[in-house]
């Protein structure tokens, strides 16, 4: 079976910048692209109501819009998509990101890509509450990609989604905290870094502190070899163990047939992250988050959406409230 990806479109130049990749990679794996826009509903009853000529109006160019771009894309004169690989999809409801979730699901998508703010036609949107509401609802890994990506000067180009994406090189990057609710990120990262031909990287940061609470053991262990020992050994005691946990979790899962390595860094999370990215030019980063019902605890609060709002490379995020489903289990040191 081909692979499905979803990309929701409302319109806005800002939206479009999530075709480029998305059309590299319906063309790369063979698969089928889904061009999805939703609309506020029409009540049945719209002929005895003025009010609802607007919504009819609103679907209809829906429609067209949606209908232009595919025609574009199979008419490209490069790399045009076959008919039956991309077609436009236009839906009814008052709930824009939760329908884009229980629609991608209805349509066996594998991915879903889209930016990470635009607005819905006249109707102004808090910025990222779009793609809040889709990882919190989807169980399905999200490519989400900054606007200035594609489009570092800001100028809207509405004809963005006929250039061709930059090709993947760097490493797929997937970001651990060493909690097996993390490594739900594994198995779209590893799909992912398989389907594009790109090496996987494990990642973890830890604080550049002491968590006395974990070490209990270890100091209950090692007490009658002085404080001092401990005071001098406790932190290296902590890295062993996160690198050993990397080192673990990447022969379990076989990476080396990915030319996987590991990588542990000190610091704060956010900023170690991003800076590695960076260094390493990855392709992808890969981080599991958990958005709660308020927008500011979610986007704008966790590590993830901070890395989307401030590095300048596609972040995959995978919902941890689908953990129990998803999660592969493995082995600890």
């Amino acid at each position: 079976m081909s692979t499905r990806i979803l990309v929701p479109l409302d319109g806005s130049h800002l939206a479009l910048e999530s075709l480029p990749i998305a059309l590299k990679l319906t063309r790369l794996w063979k698969g089928q692209l889904c061009l999805l826009r939703v609309v506020p509903p029409v009540r049945e009853n719209f002929l005895w109501d003025w009010s609802q000529v607007a919504p009819i109006k609103k679907k209809e160019s829906a429609e067209e819009y949606l209908n232009n771009i595919v025609k574009d894309l199979t008419e490209a004169k490069e790399n045009p998509l076959a008919a039956d690989q991309v077609y436009p999809l236009v839906i009814e409801s008052p709930s824009t990101g939760q329908a884009i979730a229980d629609e991608a699901s209805k349509q066996g998508t594998d991915f879903i890509i889209m930016t990470t703010h635009g607005r819905s036609g006249l109707s102004e949107l808090v910025l990222g509450s779009t793609a809040h509401e889709v990882i919190r609802f989807t169980n399905l890994p999200v490519i989400f990609l900054r606007p200035t990506l594609l489009h570092p000067t800001g100028q809207p180009d509405s004809n963005i989604y006929l250039k061709d994406y930059k090709e993947f090189s760097g490493p797929v990057v997937v970001a651990l905290d060493g909690t097996p609710e993390a490594e739900i990120s594994l198995a779209p990262a590893l799909d992912l870094a398989e389907q594009l031909q790109l090496p996987v990287q494990l990642l973890r940061v830890i604080p550049p502190f002491v968590p006395v609470d974990e070490l209990a053991s270890w100091y209950e262990a090692n007490i009658d070899r002085g404080y001092e020992y401990l005071h001098e050994h406790d932190f290296e005691h902590i890295k062993e163990e996160a690198t050993c946990y990397l080192e673990d979790l990447a022969t379990k899962m076989d990476l080396h047939k990915l030319n996987g390595k590991v990588a542990l860094r000190v610091g704060d999370a956010v900023n170690e992250i991003i800076d590695y990215a960076n260094l390493r030019k990855a392709s992808l980063v890969v981080m599991a988050t958990h958005p709660h019902g308020r927008l500011e605890q979610a986007m704008l609060g966790t590590v993830a959406s901070q890395v989307l709002t401030r590095g300048n490379f596609p972040v995959v995020m995978v919902n941890l409230a689908f953990v129990k489903a998803k999660a592969m289990p493995v082995t600890h040191h």
